[in-house]
């Protein structure tokens, strides 16, 4: 809906996902009490989907998962940068709406690469700007979505090239049971103070 508008986003959702349709109305018409979701995971899910690769899956990432496995080629999906005061907002539909009408023309896998490789690129400008702005050569690599190899691989060597630091998980997962390693490294400190 964000992407389309609502009419348009309920002929796509009608076309991709036929058997959902019952579904679909009372969905869209109450989008108002849907939490929204600032998830990467979230947006995997939502490529794969589009590309028809998986709607509903069994295991945390296995959209994800699949969609990398898939990913092959090089395109670049197009993300926007919105620059909102002192945040920078990185803007998915574009790269959706590419998506969506890439599959007139182009094969799956170009377009899961196309997908793994914008996303990259708008990572890193966006880190390139933060550096600009803050001095920070630094950039961590952290969350469930770094797991993705393809994702890691290009989104490191194109920060390297920019003359940034990634700094990705070594001893740990980057996946969510960090949080709760963050929290108690947070509360020792807290209470050695």
């Amino acid at each position: 809906v964000e992407t389309f508008g609502k009419e348009k986003a309920l002929e796509l959702a009608r076309m991709f996902w036929p058997k959902r349709e019952k579904m679909l109305e009372p969905i869209l018409r109450n989008l108002g009490i849907y939490i929204k979701t600032s998830s990467a995971g979230r947006l995997f899910d939502a490529a794969a989907s589009v590309l028809g690769l998986r709607d509903v899956v069994s295991y945390d990432a296995q959209a994800a998962i699949e969609l990398e496995a898939m990913a092959k080629g090089k395109e670049c999906a197009p993300f926007d940068i919105k620059d909102e005061g002192s945040d920078l907002l990185l803007d998915w539909r574009p790269a959706i709406e590419w998506l969506v009408e890439g599959l007139k023309h182009k094969g799956k896998e170009q377009l899961a690469a196309g997908f793994h490789d914008g996303l990259s690129r708008a990572l890193v400008e966006v880190s390139k700007r933060l550096a600009s702005q803050t001095g920070i050569r630094h950039v961590a690599l952290s969350g469930g979505v770094w797991q993705n190899k393809r994702l890691l691989s290009v989104t490191s060597a194109l920060l390297k090239k920019e003359g940034l630091e990634p700094l990705v998980h070594k001893n740990t997962s980057p996946n969510d049971e960090c949080i709760s390693l963050g929290q108690v490294a947070v509360g020792i400190d807290h209470w050695s103070n």
